[in-house]
């Protein structure tokens, strides 16, 4: 689940590459960027996008999860050995009636979220504070159209005062298109106790490490989401409320025949509900992008930074807060971020 030695050395040498390419970059702009129109100077914001359609299914059979193992009847297990117990939830997807995230995804007649799960039964039926998922998308995709999401495994889950909080990162992401959920069921059903134990631990130890500011969240590996209930009364049962926080950091790559992309992303506190479901209506996200095509005769390679602050207008754009390089420069401007195109 964790990123092996191997991808941590390829995160961090790209992280040094773009932002290397970036400072000298960024001492100068062309007249041409000047004269681009706003919208065209927002190469991307996909990154943001495929962020936001993983964060928000996850949070949401999450929190059925969680809903679901503790009703009375689910708490106790028969499991004696390592006192973990193993099910399955399959939650249709109907966008009319039974869709309670706040972002629409792409989805074929049968389509379907599917949890697999496992947690503690050493309570002897008390509340079920924590569980260890893995979610399957069929026939349907999370993401986005270039960085798609099928599969999610081994995502620890802890119950808050508000709802539920769970992480991961994009080694825990795969393109597993319309696996069987028994795949997964029997992936959980060789956790031990120790391992059950250890992705707890590390879900306390991130959320620790998070920061409430965007540049820090930049040098992250890994997503924080949190889904807490709007109302002040309490409405475990209702979804259609919820708000969906996403903090952390990530690399996507993009390689196509003879150019690639490269983002480096971070997010702080960037909140999706029902409420508006065209943009963020809180947060701050900063984009760094390496764009290299070797179709070009003038130069190798483009690069581009911005800031982006999310309001409560819900409009379907963000304010820059500044953007440089291929993303500008433009600075205290609105832009459309295309979530839906």
């Amino acid at each position: 689940m964790k990123l092996n030695n191997k991808n941590k050395s390829t995160h961090i040498l790209l992280r040094f590459a773009l932002i290397s390419a970036l400072v000298t970059l960024f001492t100068a702009c062309s007249d041409d960027d000047n004269d681009l129109a706003i919208e065209d100077k927002i190469p991307s914001v996909e990154p943001i996008e495929a962020a936001m359609k993983t964060m928000t299914p996850l949070g949401y059979a999450a929190s059925m999860f969680m809903e679901a193992i503790n009703e009375p009847a689910n708490t106790l297990c028969e499991d004696t050995v390592t006192n973990l117990c193993v099910t399955t939830l399959e939650i249709p997807f109907d966008p009319q009636t039974l869709q309670s995230f706040p972002v629409p995804l792409e989805t074929g007649g049968t389509a379907k979220l599917a949890v697999a799960g496992v947690w503690s039964s050493s309570l002897q039926g008390g509340s079920v504070e924590a569980a260890v998922i893995s979610l399957l998308f069929l026939d349907m995709k999370g993401g986005s159209f270039g960085f798609p999401t099928y599969k999610i495994s081994t995502i620890p889950v802890s119950k808050t005062s508000a709802g539920v909080t769970t992480y991961y990162s994009t080694s825990d992401i795969n393109v597993d298109k319309d696996a069987p959920i028994d795949v997964i069921k029997a992936e959980l059903s060789n956790l031990s106790n120790d391992d059950f134990n250890l992705e707890i631990d590390r879900l306390k130890e991130l959320l620790l490490d998070i920061s409430d500011v965007v540049e820090l969240n930049y040098e992250k590996d890994y997503w924080i989401v949190n889904v807490e209930d709007s109302d002040q009364n309490p409405t475990p049962n209702n979804y259609f409320d919820d708000l969906y926080s996403l903090s952390g950091g990530g690399v996507y790559i993009d390689v196509g025949i003879s150019s690639g992309l490269v983002y480096q992303i971070g997010l702080a506190n960037v909140v999706m509900g029902n409420n508006c479901t065209l943009n963020p209506s809180a947060g701050s996200a900063l984009i760094n992008e390496l764009d290299v095509n070797g179709e070009s005769s003038t130069s190798l390679f483009s690069l581009g930074s911005v800031m982006l602050d999310f309001d409560s207008t819900c409009d379907g754009q963000a304010q820059v807060r500044y953007g440089l390089g291929s993303y500008g420069p433009i600075r205290d401007q609105r832009v459309p971020l295309r979530f839906n195109e």
